[in-house]
């Protein structure tokens, strides 16, 4: 799969991208409560950079 595009993944891929997403978010939360915000920030930052 390239450039993020859902609309050519199988349903199968659909699910197992959103529940990589949604364990992401909550790795995010975890983080952000044990380190703060401006540790969050960097987090979620340095992730769009990378494409996610």
């Amino acid at each position: 799969m390239k450039g993020g595009d859902i609309n050519n993944c199988t349903k199968a891929e659909q699910r197992g991208l959103l529940s990589n997403v949604l364990d992401l978010c909550l790795l995010l939360i975890d983080m952000s409560r044990e380190k703060g915000k401006d540790r969050f920030n960097l987090e979620v930052s340095n992730y769009d950079l990378l494409g996610g």
